[in-house]
Formats: C-alpha cells, sequence, structure tokens
C-alpha cells in the first residue's frame, strides 16, 4: 500500500528508445528519429517521468509548473482569475502560451479563441 511506507507503485522512469526528451521554445518534446537519418519533434505528454536527467520522487509529487505563473499575474485583467476572464481583457497567459507551443499556434491565436470561447 501506497501512503504508509510498506511499499511504492512501480513507475516507468528514463528515456524511451528511439526518441530523446528536448525542450523548445520553453516547452517540452520527444524527438524521434526517423530512418533517413531525419528527426521530427512531438509534444511530450509524459511529464519529466521519461527525462534522464528528472529526480523522481513519488511522494513529493510533481513541481508546481503553474505556481510562480499565478503569482506573477495577481492583480491583473481587472481582478480576474479565469483564463477566459484574462483572454477577454487582451492578456496572454503563460497558460496560452504553454498551449500555444505544445499546438504550434502563436500565443495571440491561443487568447482569441480563448477569448471567444471556442477553447
Amino acid at each position: 500500500m501506497f501512503g504508509d511506507g510498506s511499499s511504492s507503485p512501480d513507475v516507468t522512469t528514463g528515456p524511451i528508445s528511439g526518441s530523446a526528451k528536448v525542450y523548445r521554445d520553453g516547452g517540452p518534446f520527444r524527438r524521434v528519429s526517423l530512418t533517413n537519418g531525419e528527426h521530427v519533434d512531438l509534444y511530450a505528454t509524459s511529464g519529466p517521468y521519461t527525462d534522464a536527467a528528472a529526480t523522481i520522487d513519488l511522494r513529493a509529487g510533481l513541481p508546481g509548473l503553474r505556481a510562480d505563473w499565478v503569482a506573477e499575474r495577481a492583480g491583473n485583467a481587472g481582478g480576474t482569475t479565469t483564463q477566459w476572464g484574462y483572454a477577454k481583457a487582451g492578456v496572454i497567459t503563460e497558460e496560452m502560451r504553454f498551449v500555444a507551443i505544445r499546438e504550434s499556434r502563436s500565443a495571440e491565436f491561443v487568447r482569441a479563441e480563448v477569448a471567444a470561447g471556442r477553447a
């Protein structure tokens, strides 16, 4: 049972064969080697678990990726606290930038879609 210290769950960590974790434009990507010698970068959804440089501690949990983002914008855009409110006020948040990188779109495109209620 995890939680009482008697054992811990099995979790797969470390690199994935045939690819490497890379960080591009602030976002995590999986660089997959192709048979023609080229590569393609795909958005990595595995978090730090497949990063060879990461230290995984299941009891401590994942680092708070958004904590600094939320703290930095406290009080912006007339007291709004939602992504929709920020987007309608013309504010591009770090969360919107994160999505833009992941989706290969501009941050302004993501902001406009959120403001329009489509994302």
